[in-house]
């Protein structure tokens, strides 16, 4: 005879309130550091709200947006104040004549509202981990399939053969 796990009951839909009630703890919860694993056996232990693993990952989404859209408007305070201390630092040293300051600050607004040329990076990246092909353990089909995406792969396109 086969034992069967007793099954907890899922916990209700909830109305707007408790709705409203649970991100509130669940961003709380977040604050603080904890997993969704870990908010999950919370709310069950503390609430005794039995949530499905993707219930409490949409809880943790929903918070995470509301953050983000929290943190925005700060963001953009502080690159106003930001702008307005290197404008008045820029005046300064124009009215004392010294360009040299002048055109770093010019530069730190530049780099401040991104108009600047973005930074070229070096991709000669060198590949050495990559083990030999034993190409006597490949089938003819196999064989030609490489060569053609070879050939597409050059930048000449197909080579005279």
């Amino acid at each position: 005879m086969k034992k069967f796990k007793e099954k907890k009951e899922r916990t209700p839909k909830p109305n707007s309130y408790e709705m409203t009630r649970r991100l509130e703890i669940v961003e709380e919860l977040l604050i603080k550091g904890l997993s969704s694993v870990q908010i999950r056996g919370y709310l069950w232990e503390n609430e005794k709200i039995l949530l499905h693993r993707k219930s409490v990952e949409i809880y943790v989404t929903k918070i995470n947006k509301k953050l983000e859209k929290a943190k925005a408007p700060h963001r953009e305070r502080e690159i106003q104040k930001a702008i307005r201390r290197l404008e008045l630092w820029m005046s300064k040293s124009d009215m004392i004549q010294d360009y040299r300051t002048a055109a770093q600050i010019q530069g730190m607004l530049n780099k401040l509202l991104g108009l600047n040329a973005p930074d070229k990076m070096d991709i000669d990246a060198k590949v050495t981990d990559v083990p030999a092909i034993d190409y006597s353990k490949l089938s003819t089909a196999q064989l030609r399939e490489l060569k053609a995406l070879l050939e597409k792969a050059k930048p000449g396109g197909k080579e005279d053969e």
